[in-house]
Parts: structure tokens; sequence; C-alpha cells
């Protein structure tokens, strides 16, 4: 995972971290697209606005996710976002 201020995290980190983050109040995706990067490889990107509790500003993020298709299955190999300055 490589989040919007820098920090890049493996899947141990991340999973520490999701369960020491507060859930976002609401959210939307919008101009949502599949990249075909092969066969077996997807690329999803989107805009992202998440708000969080209370009168913060919304964060608004350019997301990409990479998903690989292995044993049939798909499952998120990357995740990047990267801020829209307001």
């Amino acid at each position: 995972m490589v989040l919007a201020h820098g920090v890049v995290m493996d899947r141990v980190e991340v999973v520490a971290a999701l369960g020491d983050s507060p859930p976002w109040r609401t959210y939307e995706i919008l101009d949502p697209r599949v990249v075909d990067a092969d066969v077996d490889s997807k690329i999803l990107v989107y805009i992202g606005v998440a708000y969080g509790e209370g009168e913060a500003p919304a964060f608004r993020g350019i997301m990409s996710s990479v998903y690989l298709r292995a044993g049939g299955e798909w499952k998120m190999a990357l995740y990047q976002q990267t801020p829209i300055p307001d």
C-alpha cells in the first residue's frame, strides 16, 4: 500500500493499521476505469472522495488498485493513492 502522505506498507503493516483506523463516515467513487494490463492482471483507477467524522474536509485522491489472478481468484497486489490538491 502506498498512501497519499508517502507511507509505504506491506501486508502485515496494512492489516495492523486498518485495525487502528476509524472508518470513513461516507465516501464516493467517481469515474472508475479498468485498465487491462494482461489477461491475469487488471488495474482499477478512480477518484475517491472520503469523509471522516466531524467537520474535517473531505479527502480527495486518485486511487489505483492492481489485481492479479492467482489460482482462479482475483487478489489485490497493490493499492496506491495520490492526493488531489484543493
